[in-house]
Formats: C-alpha cells, structure tokens, sequence
C-alpha cells in the first residue's frame, strides 16, 4: 500500500481498486474515513465541525415572536 497526498488535502490507497470498503478502511487511520471515487480509494481525515453561531441555544430559554 501506498499513500499519496493530493490537493484536496485527502490522500488516496494506489492499488487494488477492486478492495471492499473493509479493506480499504482497515487501512486508513483512526482519525479518517475512506470515500471510493473517481476509480480510488480516498482517506479523508475528519474535520472539527464548527458550528454557526445562530443555532446556539440556551436550554429552557424560549424565545416568544411578537
């Protein structure tokens, strides 16, 4: 197995594109997750999820519309 990094900051299993999702997730690290596209396996590393500052909440704080 190889590993080669790309430009959209994923990086990609050369080889046997015939291997199950299994194959290719057991070798991917703990931190990633593979996507089959464009004929390749790709390694995507999971990214911190920010979220908009308009679905913050307080709980029990309801806001009436007039």
């Amino acid at each position: 197995m190889r590993l080669r990094s790309s430009h959209t900051r994923s990086n990609t299993i050369e080889g046997n594109t015939t291997m199950t999702r299994e194959e290719a997730f057991a070798r991917c690290p703990s931190d990633s997750y593979v996507e089959f596209y464009g004929n390749q396996w790709l390694i995507v590393p999971f990214a911190r999820v920010v979220q908009p500052a308009f679905f913050d909440c307080t709980p029990g704080l309801r806001l009436t519309r007039a």
